[in-house]
């Protein structure tokens, strides 16, 4: 309301009792710049002026107007009638006639009485959309309570800000659009968050984030934690995710480690992922891509540079590439051995090809030099209470070494002669061959002693007539071979075997090396005898020729 002055009003300071009518658009009060009491009688219309120095006007009560609030003191008791356009309300308010309790509201009943209401839960939801221009504060532990049945609870409790889902239903939280399934891949009472990006444009630069970040820059300082607890106490965390930075530079890198608790337990690191991307599970340092300290279990097929083997179901494939330096080595800290340009001075045992190009398996055993013999053992060990003991071609051992050669995609017999097994000894000159035909081949550098006192020229004859005499010419001297065939069997000269076997034309296998020192021992016999009669001989011919010479003379 703009300043006026009146044009029938008292000067100032004047006082004025009862109304006084004017004209169209004029007004009553006081004049411009004067701070006199104007008084009215009840139930009339008082209009203020527009001046920074308040003035006051009574009835039954004080009416001030400072130019911007319209202010009334003392009891107000009366209808008040906001008029058009100072307010576009459009309706007279009748007031309370007493004062309400403390944390109510004034409001309307729609038909223009007011009156003072608690605010609750269950009040009517808004019929249009609200916007607050201005910021907003609850009290401490004040909850806005979400969904039509209070399915959820959001405020503050002076210390965290709290959102609590489980109110009712089952207590998931989603940001995103509200249509994604959230939980019930495990059971059906679950709480979750999920973040969802309900968009399908971008490509793959659209997708959703959960971020967990902090300005910390100390070395070591800990960039965030995802924890897992029964509830919401310290001691009952089970498990947990700790991001730490690795140094305070501002752009150091982070390793991730992983804790849990056992039954009566703390929580203690169990895993370790670096910043270069190793992972260490029982350890904090790793230095492989992946380093475990304790046991590991491989269900199937343990892979090294390899990723199927048809002919496996259970076990371990190696890929060496073109490798052809150890795959597989076994060390020990009590070996110290000395080969060191062969294998490193703790390794006991490798395996590596035999040809770099070709293949072939080569299995070395190290040894260190305080102990004698066994570099290499090859030793089995049979459950069987009683193993094979015959000597025969349909029997086996223990231990078998067998030789093949490919035929097509198969494995193939070796044919007559071919070499099975070889054995080398000083500078890798081979020593013994055994060859398909069963024949071996060795190269004596040292003499064979006798076989024993025997006869050993017969024996050897004997042994002959008992393993093929079919191709033996049969003279009446064989006749003591053939009764001599069991005491060859007793000297374990030839291998004992049942009648049975013999039925089916297996035969008793020969002691080579026996049969070496026999053959030896039978040379060095007909040699003794030879040498007994070239003497008697030459004596005879000595006495013959003296008696040739008497006659001619």
């Amino acid at each position: 309301m703009a300043d006026q002055v009146p044009i029938r009003a008292g000067l100032s300071g004047a006082s004025l009792t009862g109304l006084a009518i004017f004209a169209s658009g004029e007004t009553i009060g006081v004049a411009h710049g004067g701070t006199g009491l104007a008084t009215v009688g009840a139930n009339q219309l008082l209009t203020g002026h527009n001046s920074s120095t308040t003035g006051a006007l009574t009835s039954e009560s004080n009416l001030t107007f400072d130019g911007t609030i319209l202010k009334a003191t003392g009891d107000l008791c009366a209808t008040v009638k906001v008029v058009s356009p100072a307010l576009c309300i459009g309706s007279e308010y009748v007031l309370p006639t007493s004062d309400g309790s403390a944390g109510q509201i004034m409001c309307t009943d729609g038909s223009g009485a007011l009156a003072f209401a608690t605010v609750s839960g269950s009040g009517a939801d808004p019929t249009s959309t609200n916007t607050w221009t201005a910021d907003q504060t609850l009290n401490d532990s004040v909850k806005i309570t979400l969904g039509t049945g209070g399915d959820a609870d959001l405020y503050y409790n002076a210390t965290d800000l709290v959102i609590n889902p489980r109110v009712a239903g089952n207590g998931s939280v989603a940001i995103g659009d509200g249509t994604q399934d959230i939980g019930g891949d495990i059971g059906t009472a679950q709480m979750g968050l999920t973040i969802y990006n309900s968009s399908d444009t971008g490509g793959v630069d659209m997708f959703s984030i959960l971020e967990l970040a902090n300005n910390n820059t100390v070395n070591g300082g800990h960039v965030g934690m995802v924890k897992f607890a029964r509830n919401k106490a310290t001691t009952k965390s089970v498990a947990q995710i700790l991001v730490t930075s690795d140094s305070a530079h501002a752009d150091a890198g982070a390793h991730m480690r992983f804790f849990t608790k056992p039954s009566e337990g703390s929580n203690a690191e169990r895993m370790r992922i670096t910043s270069a991307g190793k992972l260490g599970i029982g350890l904090t340092n790793p230095t492989q891509v992946l380093d475990v300290n304790g046991s590991a279990h491989v269900a199937n097929i343990l892979y090294a540079n390899e990723s199927a083997n048809a002919n496996m179901t259970v076990g371990a494939t190696f890929n060496q590439g073109s490798n052809d330096n150890e795959i597989l080595a076994f060390k020990s800290s009590d070996v110290a051995q000395s080969v060191t340009d062969v294998a490193e001075a703790d390794t006991y045992g490798t395996m590596q090809k035999s040809y770099g190009d070709y293949g072939g398996l080569k299995i070395r055993g190290f040894q260190s030099g305080d102990a004698q013999g066994q570099a290499l053992l090859l030793e089995g060990i049979t459950s069987h209470a009683s193993p094979q003991s015959a000597k025969g071609t349909a029997n086996n051992a223990i231990i078998i070494l067998a030789g093949y050669k490919a035929s097509g995609s198969a494995k193939g017999n070796l044919a007559a002669n071919e070499n099975v097994v070889a054995i080398t000894g000083a500078s890798g000159h081979t020593k013994f061959i055994f060859d398909a035909d069963g024949d071996s081949h060795q190269d004596v550098g040292t003499a064979w002693t006798n076989f024993d006192d025997h006869d050993d020229v017969a024996l050897t004859r004997s042994l002959g007539i008992a393993l093929d005499p079919a191709s033996i010419v049969q003279t009446k001297w064989d006749d003591w071979g053939k009764d001599h065939f069991r005491e060859m069997e007793d000297f374990g000269l030839i291998g004992k075997i049942g009648d049975e076997d013999k039925a089916k034309g297996e035969r008793g296998l020969v002691n080579m090396t026996l049969l070496a020192k026999l053959h030896n021992g039978a040379i060095g016999q007909l040699g003794a005898a030879l040498n007994d009669m070239k003497e008697v001989y030459q004596d005879k011919i000595a006495a013959l020729e003296a008696r040739l010479m008497r006659l001619e003379n």
